[in-house]
């Protein structure tokens, strides 16, 4: 489809795929940048719409003498624990727009901007609700009022766990995420260090700290300080769906929008640690 000359156009069956098309772009652009989806559980089985997923916990596996399953006739059964998702959480983003307002950006640039809008309020929706599962959800120890201590005790207490499930958490599957308050006093730690071997403090992210990824949110609940996390142990589907562009009876608007529904559960509980 061309260039839309008004917005009744979108209220056809062409008018939505566009609209598809330019949502399912947006998308595919911002939500691999969330924080939420580099850390969020993605071994989930079942089908969202069904109105539930399923995360599953294995348990280690212990070593026998050879002979062991040849002598039973059987190997050892696979145990693991189960989390069912609900995805419960039902939200929209739908707004209303009058024809006269796009004669200054156009009826393409108009919903460019408006659709870029949604996916900062899409953006807080889903990041402030992972966040506060995170963090509502760890283990809390106290500081010592020292940035760079907790940090590493943090680091060592993940490393550390050690249950039917896990031996010990690499740190490379590792990630803390600061306030902005405790990630600018971590910052200002490293500026006072005289030799910073991995660490370049004149680019906006520290990276990596003692070999562990460090971010910052602002999404992260209010009060929270710092919070270090196993890749996976929170898990968040969620499903997006275009509604189709009306108009809206006696008026010269139309509504568009967004649907989308989701659900939040802590997987690993036992996995996530945070400073008091």
């Amino acid at each position: 489809m061309g260039r839309i000359e008004s917005l009744s156009i979108l209220a056809n069956g062409g008018g939505n795929d566009l609209l598809s098309q330019k949502y399912g772009a947006v998308i595919e652009s911002y939500v691999p940048n969330f924080l939420s989806s580099r850390l969020k559980n993605q071994s989930l089985s079942g089908d969202p719409s069904t109105g539930s997923v399923e995360a599953k916990r294995f348990m280690n596996i212990q070593s026998q003498e050879y002979g062991t399953a040849r002598t039973a006739n059987s190997g050892q059964k696979t145990k693991a624990e189960s989390v069912n998702i609900q995805i419960n959480i039902n939200k929209e983003l739908v707004e209303e727009i009058e024809e006269k307002d796009t004669r200054l950006y156009g009826v393409d640039g108009l919903i460019d901007r408006r659709i870029n809008e949604h996916m900062l309020s899409y953006e807080t929706e889903l990041e402030t609700t992972f966040l506060e599962t995170l963090y509502n959800d760890a283990t809390e120890f106290a500081s010592t009022g020292d940035i760079a201590k907790d940090i590493d005790n943090l680091i060592v207490k993940l490393s550390s766990v050690r249950n039917d499930f896990v031996r010990g958490v690499p740190k490379n599957m590792m990630e803390i995420v600061c306030s902005p308050e405790k990630y600018a006093e971590l910052r200002q730690y490293l500026d006072t260090l005289t030799t910073r071997p991995n660490i370049d403090t004149a680019v906006e992210e520290i990276a990596k700290y003692h070999g562990v990824r460090v971010s910052e949110s602002i999404f992260l609940p209010e009060g929270a300080g710092s919070v270090i996390t196993a890749l996976g142990s929170v898990a968040m589907p969620v499903i997006n769906s275009v509604m189709d562009t009306a108009k809206v009876q006696q008026s010269d608007a139309y509504t568009f929008g967004l649907f989308y529904y989701y659900g939040v559960g802590t997987v690993t509980p036992d996995l996530i640690f945070k400073v008091a």
